[in-house]
């Protein structure tokens, strides 16, 4: 098994807190199965468990539940989805019928994308430009990565007014998280 430089620090970096966080919450020694991870997925899959009438703990990583689905409230000043924002084939998506029953507001992707320069819509030349540029600075950052963890955020030096639009496309908007925290082997 081979461990990259930035998988190593950051396990040693949490070794002071690990025998704190284990011990801070005792786990149930009576439950029949363990689900890992407070997503979306692990949480389905604990109430299938419970219906069954099956004892489960459901032990995740991180300080919230959701996995990926996350709102940001603080950046825009106003509620912003990182992750798990788009519901693809909303009228077969069971989660999608699943936040209607719980009277979340669910609303229709727009027609079409506009990606925006400063204060305006990019032009159709533009728009073009910006989508070659996406696929060189992805290309810059997987191929690197076939070799061992890069940084992601090594956009190509050359992406001039488009740097933090591919910044957002490439970290939250695609990752759920700010390009400079996104392991390229991810």
């Amino acid at each position: 098994m081979t461990v990259s430089r930035r998988h190593f620090l950051a396990g040693a970096a949490a070794l002071p807190f690990a025998s704190a966080r284990v011990s801070a919450v005792p786990l149930p020694k009576d439950a029949d199965i363990v689900v890992i991870g407070a997503g979306v997925a692990g949480i389905a899959a604990a109430r299938r468990i419970q219906a069954a009438n099956r004892r489960v703990v459901i032990i995740e990583a991180t300080g919230r539940i959701g996995g990926r689905c996350e709102t940001d409230m603080t950046t825009f000043g106003v509620p912003f989805d990182r992750g798990a924002r788009w519901l693809h084939a909303q009228s077969a998506n069971p989660l999608a019928r699943l936040a209607r029953t719980v009277t979340m507001d669910v609303y229709p992707a727009p027609q079409a994308q506009k990606i925006r320069i400063g204060r305006r819509n990019a032009r159709a030349g533009e728009t073009e430009d910006f989508l070659a540029t996406l696929v060189r600075s992805y290309r810059a950052i997987t191929d690197p990565a076939r070799k061992g963890d890069v940084s992601t955020d090594a956009l190509p030096a050359d992406v001039g007014e488009w740097r933090r639009t591919l910044e957002f496309t490439l970290g939250p908007s695609l990752a759920s998280k700010d390009l400079k925290d996104v392991s390229a082997l991810e």
